[in-house]
């Protein structure tokens, strides 16, 4: 059965992100416990629109 889409209309994928192990224990001890994903799926969002905006940024 799984878990349902974050999105209907955009299937997740599954991937492998590597990351300190400090870093992820710093996440942990501030973060609720199944939020994680969620708050580095926000980053990633608000990173990849930061990085596309300046992208289009004319010279």
């Amino acid at each position: 059965m799984g878990r349902p889409p974050l999105k209907l209309k955009d299937p997740t994928v599954s991937t492998t992100v590597r990351l300190p192990a400090s870093l992820l224990a710093r996440a942990k001890a501030v973060i609720a416990g199944g939020e994680v994903s969620e708050v580095i799926r926000a980053l990633l969002e608000t990173e990849v629109r930061r990085r596309e905006r300046t992208k289009l940024k004319p010279d």
